[in-house]
């Protein structure tokens, strides 16, 4: 995993080790979550794994104000799509806060997002954009590769007035998308 989690050189900035960080809380939920990313299928979509995407969209939450509910949202919000738990399994694991927010994470006719799911949302763009940027996911071309990351561009300009976002991830946004504008 050395070299996936290098956000840059600043010295407060997250690296894989802060991982460690995201769980040292004693919520037994984290656990749980931990667990169930063991469940996730073994395909690669650009440069990540889904488990290393999940982790790292639970770090920029935690770097955008995100609280546990959010970081648990984060690593679960593929879940659903993904086929590794239902709405119901969630919610009676994580409670209906966290299922709700994963539950309208994905649902593409939602236009509006809750600000919990706007800040997942965000956070896993941001990931994806990395790794695709890093390699393209297979089949895409490169125009398809192109217009995700405009369209990803545009999320994080139409969100970045209701975030504080760091200067660290407005670095990463603009080093892996002002190419592509």
């Amino acid at each position: 995993m050395d070299g996936i989690y290098n956000f840059g050189t600043n010295a407060s900035t997250p690296d894989h080790l802060s991982i460690v960080g995201l769980f040292a809380m004693k919520d037994k939920r984290f656990q749980e979550c931990l667990k169930i990313l063991d469940k996730y299928p073994s395909r690669v979509c650009g440069q990540l794994l889904p488990q290393e995407h999940l982790l790292e969209t639970s770090i920029y939450v935690s770097m955008l104000g995100g609280e546990d509910d959010d970081r648990l949202i984060a690593l679960l919000h593929d879940s659903i799509d993904d086929k590794v738990l239902t709405y119901e399994q969630i919610k009676a694991k994580f409670g209906a806060v966290v299922a709700d927010a994963v539950k309208e994470l994905s649902n593409p006719r939602i236009s509006i997002l809750s600000k919990q799911a706007s800040r997942v949302n965000l956070s896993s763009k941001l990931s994806n954009v990395r790794s695709v940027e890093l390699k393209k996911p297979e089949g895409w071309s490169e125009d398809k590769k192109v217009e995700y990351i405009k369209s990803c561009r545009k999320l994080f300009d139409d969100l970045s007035s209701e975030f504080v976002i760091p200067s660290v991830i407005l670095t990463t946004i603009k080093e892996n998308t002002d190419k592509y504008l």
